[in-house]
This record gives C-alpha cells, structure tokens and sequence, in this order.
C-alpha cells in the first residue's frame, strides 16, 4: 500500500497536462494542469488553483474494530464525503491567522486569541528567542 505522499507524487505524474501543453515547458503545463480537472484514485473533483495548492474532496472516515476488519488494508470505515468547496478556504484561513502573528511579532497587531493561553503565550515567547538557522549558535 503506497503512503499518501507516494500516491499523490503518481498521482501527479499521471496527469495529461504535459501531452495536452504540446511541450515540458513549465509556465505552459502549470496553464494546463490548472485547466485539466483531476479525478483519479487519489484525487476526486480536484482543481489546482492559482496558487499551486490541489483542492479535492477529502474523505470523513473512522478507523475499523480489529473484528469489523475483513482482510488485510481492510482498515477504515468511511462516512462521509467533504466537498473541497467546504475544506477549500481553510488554508486562507490559517494564512491570515499566521499572518496576524507576525504582524504582533513586528508589533502592528494583536495576536488571535487561540495564542493568548499562559501556556501558547510561554512557548511563543521561548520559541521566538530560539534560532533555528543552521549552524546558529544556540541562544544563552
């Protein structure tokens, strides 16, 4: 069974855009690919947008009892379908959200209250001290 990683590098390489560009020029088969839907095994209903992100639908699933398991890779049960247009906005989200930390961070703007807990509040300060650069010296 391939990881997810390995299914949607296949799941890429599989796609028609190059044939349908007429050429392996970049600019031209991200125009295709971004054109041409994806509907395979691993993506259904699926658009690359603009920004180079594939929003598809995703599956709602619970993981199976030992004895509901009938075979071998027999291990989900699934329960639903989430349209990629409800899921396709949370990335916009979680941007703005990011955003709106580093603009406290360069002090412009209040950080969102899911980082104002003493806890988040302690580990963001440290965290903002430490520099992760390679061969940085580590902070005193």
């Amino acid at each position: 069974m391939p990881t997810q990683a390995q299914a949607g590098v296949y799941s890429a390489i599989r796609h028609k855009a190059i044939a349908a560009a007429g050429t392996d020029e970049a600019k031209a088969v991200m125009a295709k690919m971004r054109d041409i839907p994806v509907d395979d095994f691993y993506a259904r209903n699926g658009r690359l947008r603009e920004d180079g992100r594939l929003v598809h639908d995703m599956y709602f699933a619970e993981v199976k009892k030992p004895a509901e398991s009938r075979g071998a890779w027999d291990d989900y049960d699934i329960l639903g379908v989430i349209p990629a247009r409800a899921h396709s906005g949370l990335c916009e989200r979680a941007a703005a959200r990011w955003s709106n930390v580093d603009r406290h961070r360069r002090g412009k703007r209040r950080v969102p209250a899911v980082f104002r807990s003493k806890t988040r509040q302690s580990n963001f300060h440290s965290a903002r001290k430490t520099d992760h650069r390679v061969g940085a010296a580590p902070a005193r």
